[in-house]
């Protein structure tokens, strides 16, 4: 499972996992490493600002010419399905035509794998499920995305118990922004030795 951090420092805390760079509302320098784009959506929900979205297309248009950026999250609505789908469906063709990027669509509070849309001629799969949405959401539908999708990546990934689960679930990657805090980041220590040992039975 990978991990993205938010920036080159932390990663190079472990060079010996498999760690990657988010970018959000800047772009970061993720030198020899693979990143991805968030949107930046979760970020102003949280703290009751309005979604820049001239900013984030600047930004876009930007990081598009990087090589390295693995897949971009497809603006979203947090907690608010019918929205989400409709951002969708507004920006998907742009990112993946114009832009050049593999997408990741952001599943939120009241989703299922049947709103996740595929190729039927007027719409387009995306390549990564993102699990967002709120917390107790998030974490009761893990294995619902986990069994219908290959590729899943999970958001907000702060905590050995969140980092364990996502694992245990097979998914692909996660990101947490709470591993910028110095305190946060044992968690990752306390992870990578846990998955190098056997579980007892």
């Amino acid at each position: 499972m990978r991990i993205y951090v938010p920036d080159m420092s932390i990663a190079r805390q472990f060079p010996n996992a498999d760690i990657g760079i988010i970018l959000g509302n800047r772009d970061r320098a993720c030198v020899g490493m693979d990143c991805v784009f968030d949107n930046g959506a979760y970020t102003a929900w949280k703290n009751n600002i309005e979604w820049n979205e001239e900013a984030w297309l600047k930004l876009a248009k930007r990081l598009s010419k990087k090589a390295r950026v693995q897949w971009a999250v497809v603006p979203d609505v947090v907690a608010d399905c019918n929205a989400t789908l409709g951002a969708w469906r507004r920006w998907a063709g742009v990112m993946k035509f114009e832009l050049g990027f593999n997408l990741a669509m952001a599943v939120q509070d009241g989703m299922t794998p049947a709103d996740v849309p595929c190729d039927t001629g007027d719409s387009i799969c995306p390549d990564v499920i993102f699990i967002g949405g709120t917390t107790d959401w998030k974490w009761s539908s893990l294995y619902t995305w986990t069994n219908a999708f290959e590729r899943v990546h999970v958001g907000k990934v702060n905590s050995l118990r969140q980092l364990t689960a996502a694992h245990d679930a097979g998914v692909e990657s996660i990101d947490g922004t709470g591993f910028t805090y110095k305190e946060n980041r044992k968690y990752i220590t306390q992870y990578l030795n846990r998955i190098k040992t056997p579980r007892m039975l």
